[in-house]
């Protein structure tokens, strides 16, 4: 019996010894394998260098690029605006040929989209951490990025080349190198805003002794004062040195007849639409003098000055419309507005019932009830609020213009309805002589309007491509469902925010 308690005791202690022992060996196993796992980090890390962001200088690949004339077009871009560089090369550059471009990025991911994707020449110069986030006019951020863009220019032309520097929120109607007589003893050519103010996003520099001394100053000026942008530095030091009895400085002002900014181009020139007031003068066309990316995007549809088919924006042939127009002038500027904005909210519920995108109309805009002025969404709504709440449901008024666009959706449309209202009958007139013939009239059971159940029951089912209203002036009177009015209400309290033309905060 004592003999075997000792053997199970002596087994126990075996069994513990054992156990120990694989214990210290796992442990040790384990501590082996951690210290190889971190081994193999560091030795990929220290001998797997990171893709370098260019693979030659910026003056090589100006070299490189320049025309044998030794011209240089630079362009700033980054991933915030990268669609905006895109649209401006398929817009400017590749119609006219213009192959002497070299983009200049802030970011690896910019140059890597526009080498591999779109085949564009790209440089990353200095890599900024905010480069994927938009910046507006004024800010912080718009103003160091387009600080950058002294230093390109001054090396370039610090090694004697011309450059034509260039926003990319342009449209080249004409090629401008053909337009500009800056030859012998020119300094520069420069695009103009109203009055005497000079557009640091286009203008022509050549290496002379003076064009090279504004952009030294220029760049002096960003360290004294980094707070002031590249354009306020440019007309400060420019107007020193038209001053200046000891600086002959020469130079030209584009007309702006032909070279236009935004404000002289668009609003000066009261051009809203696409084939408003057409100018055979124009050469370059600047989107500027509007605030935020969305709104220069959708005032360049507006005028068929947008070419990216992202996600078939254009060319989606399955998809389908909704179009309505704002016809009924009412007693009072105001009674029109709010009416239009009703109609406009009326679009935006019947088009998600129907599961059709709205093709916007154009509103009235005139100071009272007998002027015959028609303006796009931008004058009366901030555009990136509209595109933050509703996104891919709604196109430009000149959609169905836009050569991207099918021929078999432009041809598919359907008869003309009007949702009859009490609404219309305040009207005092309408801007056409008379209202289109052969209009089916529906008619809801309410006078205040069609409900969602009405609407799917009467149109759901339209084959057409483009579903076509008269007006929808009182035409909907709310959802059958109370949580999708409710979420249907919160969409037009944050997309619907009043706005002036500019855009401005």
């Amino acid at each position: 019996m004592g003999t075997k308690s000792a053997d199970v005791t002596q087994g126990m202690l075996l069994v513990q010894l054992v156990s120990n022992t694989l214990r210290r060996n796992v442990i040790g196993l384990t501590k082996i394998f951690l210290a190889l796992t971190l081994a193999f980090i560091f030795c990929e890390t220290l001998f797997k260098q990171p893709e370098p962001a260019n693979t030659e200088s910026f003056m090589h690949a100006v070299r490189r690029l320049a025309s044998p004339d030794k011209v240089i077009f630079l362009a700033y871009a980054d991933s915030a605006f990268l669609d905006m560089a895109e649209n401006f090369y398929e817009t400017s550059l590749k119609p006219h040929s213009i192959n002497n471009i070299l983009f200049v990025a802030s970011d690896r991911e910019c140059c890597r989209q526009m080498r591999g994707r779109l085949g564009l020449p790209c440089y990353v110069h200095r890599e900024d951490a905010q480069a994927n986030e938009h910046s507006a006019y004024g800010e912080s951020g718009f103003i160091r990025k387009m600080n950058y863009r002294t230093d390109v220019i001054l090396e370039a032309i610090q090694h004697g080349y011309n450059v034509l520097h260039t926003d990319t929120d342009m449209v080249y109607v004409r090629h401008p190198l053909k337009h500009i007589h800056c030859g012998s003893g020119c300094d520069m050519a420069i695009l103009m805003e109203r009055g005497w103010t000079h557009n640091a996003g286009f203008v022509y520099v050549r290496p002379t002794e003076r064009g090279i001394y504004l952009y030294r100053q220029m760049k002096n000026l960003s360290i004294i004062e980094p707070t002031l942008d590249d354009q306020r530095q440019l007309n400060r030091i420019v107007g020193q040195m038209r001053r200046s009895k000891e600086v002959k400085f020469n130079y030209i002002r584009l007309p702006s007849s032909s070279f236009s900014s935004g404000i002289v181009y668009f609003e000066n020139g009261r051009r809203t639409f696409a084939r408003d007031n057409v100018s055979s003068d124009i050469v370059v066309i600047h989107n500027n003098w509007i605030v935020s990316k969305e709104a220069k995007i959708y005032r360049f549809k507006e005028h068929l000055m947008w070419l990216i088919d992202k996600n078939g924006y254009y060319s989606k042939r399955t998809r389908k419309y909704l179009t309505y127009g704002n016809p009924l002038v009412f007693k009072t500027r105001s009674h029109t507005l709010s009416q239009e904005r009703q109609a406009l909210r009326n679009a935006m519920a019947i088009g998600q019932i129907l599961d059709r995108v709205v093709i916007l109309p154009s509103f009235h805009c005139g100071e009272n009830e007998t002027e015959k002025m028609h303006c796009a969404l931008n004058s009366f709504y901030r555009v990136a609020a509209f595109d933050a709440t509703f996104g891919d449901r709604y196109r430009e008024h000149v959609f169905l213009l836009n050569p991207k666009v099918p021929e078999t959706v432009k041809n598919s449309l359907s008869d003309v309805y009007r949702i009859v209202s009490p609404e219309s009958k305040n009207a005092i007139r309408r801007d056409s002589k008379k209202s289109p013939t052969g209009i089916k009239q529906l008619r809801p059971g309410s006078d205040d309007g069609a409900t969602s159940v009405e609407i799917e029951k009467w149109l759901g089912n339209i084959p057409e491509s483009v579903l076509q209203f008269d007006h929808l002036f009182g035409a909907f009177k709310g959802f059958d469902s109370e949580s999708e009015q409710d979420s249907f209400d919160r969409m037009i309290h944050s997309g619907f925010v009043t706005a002036t033309y500019q855009q401005k905060p």
